[in-house]
């Protein structure tokens, strides 16, 4: 009675040994429901990454449609997790619920739990009993919770089985992503994040080139793409589609063209296509049959081009001509041989420049390379041999190693030094004259730049024999080394000895000053023929005669 009377009259909660007890069966509760929610969260987060990432392998789903599978997978997966893991661990137990499980598990425990427990309940207090016999119950109840097994409460194959079930199939579609991750990996990011710009996987495999990319804004960019079968040798498709947004975000699309190469033992394959003249940042992909390659960012920038351009000419010196800047840029005159100095300047940095003219061969222009002192000055000189195009690029962009500008193309026009212009007066071919005979002649010449000389050459042929003889005589013009000359001159046919039935010809030649190797220029008169006879008339007096008919035709 002592014992009894000490006892608390009244308390709200089971006694410290029965809490341990229960509290021991509400972790295991919790723990079985979160396992079995954990298994079925991995059956079912497997089983709808593998049909949806089937699915993305055999067709070409619109991103849309991927959307709409991937937010029903994550709902079904987010609903099981609250629900089905979740749940479980944050459930609130009642003490009276867990005691009837364990008096469930062990019939020894008969009703004293769930009798205790009740007795206590301070929100339903029963009528009729003493706190000292409540305290007393549940102190009876205390002492036979002492030899209780919580692992009795459930059966532990139920919960583990069905968390290895899920834990297998997690792991059945994980393997193939971790063993090969070439296309499975790529499949499984698709599906879990539809937002990501991935390649699609299909039955053939994309190359694309050149991928991400700086290029010059204004120029031509070109795309290649490779087909590969992903699996075993199907031969790929011959056609394929290029796309791009421009930074207007408009779309594009053009075919590829499809390319075969047979010259080595296994033909390679590949199809191109051009994004012409490149007005700005570009994102493109390519795409054909089963297969779609993720999407490429083209960075546009400005090449480096000339912002000024000017071109001094310096004539040959035998030409005595000053140096003069060209009138027109774009077109520069300059005689044959002239020195010609290009400077220019880039508004954008560049580290190399080019610069090809035209040759004595057209089919072979030369060229130099040349890096400029400070980035963005460049001159280069070089000798105006021929007319043609002049083409100058800008290399290697200072920020952009692999930005060349575009071809700037320039003509050169070059005038050549050209041969002197010659008008000879005297006797018309054929004609007769007496071995004693004068032969008069009237000589006029004009050059680009100065007449240096002017010579007679002729040639006897004697009638007694076949023999020949050849000579010269230097010819004294008014005006040598001047572009204008001119000049009368005679030679006496007395000193050539010729006898009657001797033949004479003769012609005048002039020469201009252009040095060698490629000079002096020389113009020839036509070859007149004399015959010498006994009976023929004096040239002089025949030549003024000639002379007075033709002022009396005039006059009649």
């Amino acid at each position: 009675m002592s014992q009894t009377a000490s006892l608390p009259r009244s308390t709200t909660t089971p006694p410290l040994a029965i809490r341990r007890v229960l509290r021991r069966v509400d972790a295991r509760l919790r723990l079985a429901g979160s396992a079995r929610g954990l298994g079925t969260l991995g059956m079912v987060a497997a089983v709808g990454l593998a049909l949806g990432m089937a699915a993305d392998y055999q067709w070409t789903l619109p991103i849309a449609v991927r959307w709409g599978i991937w937010g029903t997978w994550l709902a079904a997966v987010a609903l099981i997790l609250a629900m089905g893991v979740l749940r479980p661990l944050l459930r609130r137990s009642r003490w009276i619920d867990l005691a009837a499980v364990a008096e469930k598990a062990d019939p020894r425990l008969e009703e004293r739990l769930t009798g205790s427990i009740a007795l206590l309940d301070s929100a339903n207090p029963p009528s009729g009993c003493s706190p000292a016999l409540v305290a007393a119950l549940a102190e009876d109840a205390a002492g036979h919770v002492g030899d209780f097994d919580p692992s009795t409460v459930q059966r532990r194959g139920r919960p583990l089985l069905r968390l290895a079930l899920g834990l297998v199939a997690v792991g059945l579609v994980a393997a193939p992503v971790v063993a090969r991750p070439d296309p499975f990996r790529t499949l499984a990011l698709r599906f879990v994040a539809p937002w990501l710009d991935l390649e699609q996987i299909g039955r053939f495999v994309l190359k694309v080139r050149p991928g991400d990319t700086v290029a010059a804004i204004g120029a031509d960019f070109a795309v290649e793409a490779e087909a590969v079968a992903r699996f075993g040798g199907e031969t790929p498709p011959e056609a394929a589609t290029l796309e791009w947004v421009d930074d207007k975000g408009q779309s594009h699309r053009t075919p590829m063209t499809f390319h075969q190469d047979n010259t080595t033992s296994s033909p390679k394959r590949w199809l191109e296509a051009v994004v012409p003249r490149l007005a700005g940042h570009v994102d493109y992909r390519v795409s054909m049959e089963s297969a779609r390659s993720r999407s490429y960012e083209v960075k546009a920038v400005e090449p480096p081009q000339s912002c000024e351009f000017s071109a001094r000419v310096e004539p040959p010196a035998y030409t005595k001509l000053p140096a003069f800047d060209a009138r027109d840029p774009s077109k520069i005159e300059a005689i044959e041989g002239s020195r010609v100095v290009l400077s220019f300047y880039s508004c954008h940095a560049f580290r190399e420049f080019e610069l090809t003219w035209p040759s004595a061969l057209p089919e072979k222009p030369s060229r130099v390379d040349v890096s400029p002192p400070d980035l963005k000055h460049g001159k280069v000189a070089f000798d105006a041999v021929a007319g043609g195009p002049i083409v100058l690029t800008l290399r290697r962009h200072y920020q952009h190693d692999e930005i060349d500008g575009l071809p700037e193309t320039r003509q050169l026009i070059v005038r050549p030094d050209q041969p002197p212009t010659l008008a000879v007066k005297g006797p018309a071919s054929p004609s007769e004259a007496r071995p004693d005979d004068v032969l008069p002649l009237g000589v006029a010449a004009r050059d680009d730049f100065a007449v240096a000389s002017a010579e007679l050459h002729y040639e006897v042929r004697k009638s007694s024999s076949d023999q020949s003889r050849t000579g010269q005589v230097p010819l004294t013009l008014e005006g040598s080394g001047t572009p204008t000359a001119r000049g009368v001159a005679s030679l006496s046919l007395r000193d050539l000895g010729l006898e009657i039935g001797d033949a004479l010809s003769y012609r005048v030649r002039v020469i201009d000053n252009r040095p060698a190797p490629k000079g002096p220029n020389e113009t020839w008169s036509d070859v007149r023929a004399i015959s010498i006879t006994a009976k023929a008339e004096p040239m002089i007096a025949k030549d003024d005669r000639l002379r007075r008919e033709s002022f009396q035709t005039r006059l009649d």
